[in-house]
């Protein structure tokens, strides 16, 4: 009878603030600064924490600065922790959980059709490459929007419409004096 089945692995990550003078909102003298190094906790790096307001979110969100760190979990179908890693904020999700599910393969081994699941954050087309080409699993990612560009739309001579609707022609580039 095994506890923990590895068909379904779920990626998932929360922040954690620092201790650090630099997080408390009374403090006037707080830092903002990506490139600094704050002296109590000199491995946190700032990063922020989104989040929907309640009672009445309207998928509005708000968001708050903080100094700390991101703890990055895959998890199997019932919750049990497989792999953990916590690291600075400055790591994206997508890169975290790739070097993830390689541990998770060397540790628990490759099953093919095992099923990903993951939160926008993970929405990333070279670890969606390496989900379905290397670890031969099918990902659960909804897109994130975020990033995306509205369509060109051409007129009838391929060039690109502007905002007015008028075809726009590239003619060089002017530079003028300030």
């Amino acid at each position: 009878n095994k506890i923990a089945t590895l068909d379904i692995i779920i990626a998932d990550s929360k922040p954690i603030k620092a201790n650090t003078k630099h997080n408390n909102p009374k403090n006037p003298n707080r830092k903002f600064d990506k490139s600094l190094k704050i002296r109590r906790n000199p491995m946190a790096s700032l990063s922020y924490y989104s989040y929907l307001k309640q009672p009445f979110a309207e998928k509005k969100k708000d968001f708050s600065w903080f100094w700390g760190f991101r703890t990055h979990v895959l998890l199997s179908r019932e919750g049990i922790p497989l792999i953990e890693v916590t690291l600075p904020n400055k790591y994206t999700d997508s890169k975290t959980a790739k070097s993830l599910l390689k541990k998770l393969t060397r540790i628990y081994g490759q099953k093919k059709g095992r099923i990903f699941i993951g939160d926008a954050g993970y929405d990333d087309r070279e670890l969606y490459n390496f989900i379905v080409e290397k670890l031969k699993a099918e990902p659960f990612i909804p897109l994130n929007e975020r990033n995306k560009h509205p369509d060109k739309t051409f007129g009838p001579n391929g060039l690109p419409l502007c905002n007015a609707g008028l075809e726009m022609k590239f003619t060089g580039i002017a530079r003028e004096p300030h």
